[in-house]
């Protein structure tokens, strides 16, 4: 979808030129809504409006731009912008020896999705391609797994995002340390 779709997340520009018009040409947002974290402005060239930032939202954004010229004629056209990602990376922490499932979830993209580890891991656990994370830590694997899983949709636009894991200790004994000695 033209002006482009982007990723959360992910640095994102484009300009948009207005054709023809007298004089100078001035452009604005008409109405809608432009992703979060993303910001207008007009070209440096007057002609032309800017949308730029890193999006902070995955959704499907659907806005209105003007533009008017110098003999205060004026144009209007619609634009949508997809922002693909990950809504929901997980939240909770992980324990040891015990079970963990959670269930990523999309936007913004042609449903449905796939979900892939990209890079990084946790111990004990996987990603199916729905995007559940399931599984159960071994003991002795407390700490913060670093991960980045990619989403992809039907049309095949893909995106990464980058999370941690914590793994908890297990609270209690550690039965695991123990060992039997015959006297």
């Amino acid at each position: 979808g033209w002006p482009g779709d982007a990723c959360i997340g992910s640095t994102y520009s484009t300009t948009i030129r207005v054709l023809g018009g007298k004089g100078a040409i001035m452009t604005g947002l008409q109405g809608g809504t432009i992703p979060p974290g993303l910001f207008p402005g007009s070209g440096v060239d007057g002609q032309s409006f800017v949308l730029s930032g890193t999006p902070s939202q995955a959704g499907v954004f659907t806005f209105t731009l003007s533009a008017q010229d110098s003999t205060g004629a004026i144009i209007t056209k619609p634009f949508t912008i997809k922002i693909i990602g990950i809504t929901n990376l997980p939240p909770t922490d992980a324990v040891e020896n015990t079970a963990y499932s959670y269930q990523l979830t999309g936007a913004g993209g042609d449903t449905p999705y796939t979900f892939e580890l990209f890079s990084g891991g946790f111990p004990g656990m996987t990603i199916s391609e729905s995007g559940l994370i399931g599984g159960t830590p071994d003991y002795a694997t407390a700490g913060d797994y670093p991960f980045t899983v990619e989403i992809r949709d039907i049309t095949g636009r893909s995106c990464t995002s980058t999370s941690t894991i914590h793994v908890n200790l297990r609270p209690g004994p550690d039965w695991t340390q123990w060992n039997w000695t015959v006297f």
